[in-house]
């Protein structure tokens, strides 16, 4: 009794983290102007939940084998499962403030350095002390849409002041940071502090604010 007890608690705690990726109980709203959305499919939304999915079938298949979870648990965990990724929506969504997820994480501008691409979408990076951004997108077009919006706040977030640490980086990278070709539109120039700043994030932001 004691065995099925916690198998039953554990089955149900990884389905309650997997819901709570995009419908925590606690979380943070989405400020200022919509500028981008992007609502992810359900092929999106399985690569969004591909580890907690590899965990939780990683424990059904141990407990089958070991005869610990009953089929009606495993039953459970698979149903549970596939409507978390079916019935919960996520979408990411670009203010002039910030990017956030679901009402659930919201990231100001002035903490990222620039976009980097990642196999599943793009990664914002962020400045020194704080973390990066994942953006799952796997349409090249979708992808392409979300960086030109985010390049160009995160320019306007230099150029405003809202970013006074990477204006600060900015001499001093140009100074004798500069990487081969970096003056030329689209490169990408080092910060004093290890990071990069595409140069087309500042050009975008200058026509922004012309």
């Amino acid at each position: 009794m004691g065995s099925l007890i916690a198998a039953t608690v554990l089955v149900v705690g990884m389905l309650c983290v997997m819901a709570a990726r995009v419908a925590g109980p606690f979380g943070q709203d989405v400020r200022g102007k919509v500028l981008a959305e992007h609502r992810l499919d359900v092929r999106e939304r399985l690569r969004l939940h591909r580890r907690s999915i590899y965990a939780l079938g990683f424990v059904l298949l141990a407990g089958a084998v070991t005869g610990a979870i009953p089929r009606g648990l495993e039953l459970v965990g698979i149903v549970g499962a596939f409507a978390v990724v079916l019935s919960l929506p996520a979408a990411y969504r670009l203010t002039d403030q910030g990017i956030g997820f679901n009402r659930v994480v919201f990231r100001t501008w002035a903490g990222f350095v620039g976009t980097d691409d990642r196999r599943d979408g793009l990664r914002l990076s962020g400045r020194p002390g704080q973390g990066d951004f994942a953006v799952v997108c796997l349409k090249p077009e979708t992808r392409e849409r979300i960086r030109r919006t985010a390049d160009a706040q995160i320019g306007q977030a230099v150029v405003t002041g809202a970013a006074p640490w990477l204006a600060a980086d900015a001499p001093a990278a140009q100074a004798g940071k500069t990487r081969a070709g970096g003056t030329a539109r689209g490169a990408t120039t080092t910060t004093g502090r290890g990071k990069y700043v595409s140069s087309r994030a500042r050009h975008q932001a200058m026509s922004v604010g012309s």
